[in-house]
């Protein structure tokens, strides 16, 4: 029972490509929805810190003097923020293709395996 044919062995090789294929596919899903999310952070910052940038504008205006302050507090803030998230996101994005060429790895080496034998 221990040792198993050629054609199980085939098949073996087949489905573990497969797998890899899957997997592959899986997170090339995964960093998409990812990147999608970090769109949609820095759409929402970018939003954000305008609608901030124009309150505290319409406060100096009317003579608030704290207000240019605080403009310059929160845009010290908004770049820190910005550094902070581009950051995390090359990060991912680094262990995302880190992930990706071991799985594409893997599978050139299955690929040989399977192309190596002979399945008469």
């Amino acid at each position: 029972m221990g040792e198993i044919n050629k054609d199980e062995q085939r098949q073996l090789i087949e489905r573990k490509l497969r797998e890899k294929e899957e997997e592959f596919d899986d997170l090339k899903r995964e960093q998409r929805n990812v990147s999608e999310s970090f769109n949609n952070l820095h759409e929402s910052l970018n939003q954000g810190f305008h609608r901030l940038r124009s309150l505290n504008e319409e406060n100096i205006r009317f003579g608030n003097l704290m207000s240019r302050r605080i403009q310059q507090e929160n845009d010290e803030k908004e770049r820190q923020f910005r550094r902070s998230l581009e950051c995390s996101e090359e990060s991912l994005k680094e262990q995302y293709d880190l992930r990706a060429r071991k799985i594409e790895s893997e599978t050139e080496e299955l690929k040989l395996k399977k192309g190596s034998e002979k399945w008469d």
